[in-house]
């Protein structure tokens, strides 16, 4: 019963497109608190937090598709739920994948979201696409640094994120609300260093493999 309870105050924090409000986030993340006493900003993550970890994270999303005779209908309407592959890290939800491109459009009985637990975020198809979502609790790292080999389309929609390319802090930027990341097979990392949780939406699509002009060849890693 408790748990319910738990769920019913969350969803109705939820916008009409299925995205928790900052304010609501905050909330789950901190416990409604602030204050003099909260931690400023470090450039360190905190040390593994199981109530951090536990946080549900989801959002609703709505499919269309064609029917057999051509009609155009909603196909399904369902809350994707989160999971977090690092035990200090982001919770991660997968969208929506394809695996080639062109892609090709599922019938309504095919079309649903899900995303299940795995030890790693979810990956784009080697020939596809993949739509994600990300989120980035206070004071932690995304994901341990690593290089895909897709072209990343990063839409940030609450929050602030450090964006840190191999590793050097000096060429970290920070991306805000409302801003837009493009990222083209490099080596990165997303870190929140706010008190604030940072939450993502992305596609990768799926990318050929990255030669230097000396010849080097670029894999992915991480």
């Amino acid at each position: 019963m408790a748990d319910e309870q738990y769920w019913d105050q969350y969803l109705q924090q939820t916008s009409a497109l299925g995205i928790i409000k900052p304010d609501a986030i905050s909330g789950v993340f901190r416990g409604g608190g602030g204050g003099s006493g909260d931690p400023g900003p470090s450039t360190e993550p905190l040390p593994a937090d199981p109530e951090v970890n536990n946080t549900p994270v989801a959002i609703r999303v709505v499919q269309t598709a064609n029917t057999p005779n051509g009609r155009s209908v909603f196909a399904s309407d369902e809350f994707v739920y989160g999971y977090y592959p690092y035990t200090d890290g982001a919770a991660f939800a997968a969208i929506d994948k394809r695996s080639n491109i062109p892609v090709a459009h599922r019938s309504a009985a095919a079309a649903s979201s899900s995303s299940s637990s795995s030890s790693t975020p979810p990956r784009c198809p080697s020939s596809g696409t993949a739509f994600v979502l990300c989120e980035v609790p206070p004071f932690r790292a995304a994901m341990p640094p690593r290089r895909t080999l897709t072209v990343d389309y990063v839409v940030v929609v609450t929050g602030e994120l450090t964006v840190c390319l191999d590793g050097d802090v000096s060429t970290e930027k920070r991306v805000r609300a409302g801003d837009v990341l493009v990222q083209q097979g490099t080596q990165h990392m997303w870190r929140n260093q706010t008190d604030m949780p940072c939450r993502l939406l992305y596609v990768m699509v799926a990318g050929r493999r990255i030669t230097l002009a000396n010849g080097t060849v670029l894999d992915k890693s991480g």
